[in-house]
Parts: structure tokens; C-alpha cells; sequence
């Protein structure tokens, strides 16, 4: 069984995928592979919204995975996509109840509520990682 231990104090590095430093899109990869089975493509942002870059990676990458909108209640590996300075650049992904897992620059990675207040009104969108695609 894979406990949290392992996913939280990951030392932020841009472009990190890896126990040794990892961005918020790494810490997504680290848990959706070692919590969930899933395999993520490494992402590097690109100029303009994640919520439609990271999709379309994740699509052509993967050919199995589809990146679909969902609401709560969320399932565990719902990627939350936030806002910072008002642009979507920003992900956790869900752990349970309201809190997710993320890593921002000079912090290590953690776990926080979507109902904080530095996330409550930053929540642009939950997004989850399935199989096929339902309707």
C-alpha cells in the first residue's frame, strides 16, 4: 500500500519528475504512477491555459487516456487545475475529501484543502484521468 509519506517534502524543481525534486505537474506524475498505476507524459508548460495543453498532451501521449471535466465529488487523481495571478498554470492532484497534493517554487511538495483560502476562489477547473470516454 502507498502511503503520503512518500509523495509529501518533495523538494520543488522545475521540470522535476522525480522523488528528488518535482514541479506540481511532477508531483501529479509521482502519484498517478506510484498511487494509481497510471502513467502520465512529463510536461513542460508552455505559454497559455494547462487546462487545454496538458489535455491535448495527454491525448496524443498516452492514446488510452482521455482528460475529462469533472465535478465533485472527486475521485482520488482528479488533476485540480488552479489559478495563479489570475492565468490556469497551476495543478494538484486529489488525494481524498477536499485536499490535493501540489508543489509550488520554494515550497515542498504538500497536501492543502481546495476550501483554503489561498485555493478556495483559484479553482479553474477538475479534471480526471479515465480509460474511455463516458458521456
Amino acid at each position: 500500500m502507498v502511503t503520503l509519506d512518500k509523495f509529501v517534502g518533495i523538494p520543488y524543481a522545475e521540470r522535476g519528475t522525480d522523488y528528488a525534486g518535482a514541479d506540481c505537474w511532477g508531483v501529479c506524475v509521482l502519484y498517478a504512477r506510484d498511487a494509481l498505476g497510471l502513467d502520465l507524459p512529463r510536461y513542460f508548460y508552455p505559454d497559455g491555459d494547462l487546462v487545454a495543453t496538458a489535455g491535448e498532451l495527454i491525448r496524443r501521449e498516452t492514446g488510452a487516456l482521455y482528460w475529462q471535466s469533472v465535478g465533485a465529488p472527486y475521485l482520488p487523481g482528479t488533476v485540480h487545475i488552479l489559478r495563479i495571478a489570475g492565468v490556469a498554470t497551476h495543478c494538484g492532484i486529489h488525494i481524498a475529501g477536499h485536499l490535493f497534493l501540489h508543489s509550488l517554487p520554494g515550497r515542498n511538495s504538500c497536501v492543502e484543502s481546495l476550501f483554503a483560502p489561498e485555493w478556495l476562489h483559484r479553482h479553474a477547473g477538475s479534471y480526471h484521468l479515465c480509460k474511455t470516454l463516458s458521456h
